[in-house]
């Protein structure tokens, strides 16, 4: 491609370069995405309540769907389900008497998800020659 572009031309280049940049963009997410997975189970494991380990052990990962535009992952406890949202939300605490008191959620999980998330975002700079 030549430095210069007549102005008829010029609608088509950047239409081309932009293509261009985003098949760059797509390819380097798509190799990013199971390594920020696996960043992501980290994250939950070593930050999860741990009073018998069964939860903190139980977190993986699965391929979502593979599409022609890259992978996606869904990261999900295999072994202790029922209380991840629990765990993860405040909620009320009940007993044989009534209402106790509520607890307050740890968060766990969407902290996993906000680092996730700005460790793709500056990777993608980093590989694409940003900031």
């Amino acid at each position: 491609m030549s430095d210069k572009v007549s102005i008829d031309e010029m609608s088509s280049t950047i239409q081309q370069l932009l293509k261009q940049y985003g098949d760059e963009v797509q390819k380097t997410a798509n190799e990013l995405i199971p390594d920020a997975a696996d960043k992501a189970v980290d994250q939950i494991r070593s930050n999860s309540k741990k009073r018998t380990g069964k939860y903190a052990k139980g977190w993986s990962k699965k391929v979502l769907k593979n599409t022609r535009t890259g992978v996606g992952y869904v990261v999900y406890n295999r072994t202790e389900y029922r209380v991840a949202h629990l765990l993860e939300n405040p909620h009320l605490i009940k007993n044989k008497k009534g209402t106790y008191g509520t607890t307050a959620g740890d968060g766990v999980i969407a902290f996993a998800e906000e680092y996730t998330d700005e460790w793709i975002e500056s990777e993608l700079l980093k590989r694409l020659g940003g900031d």
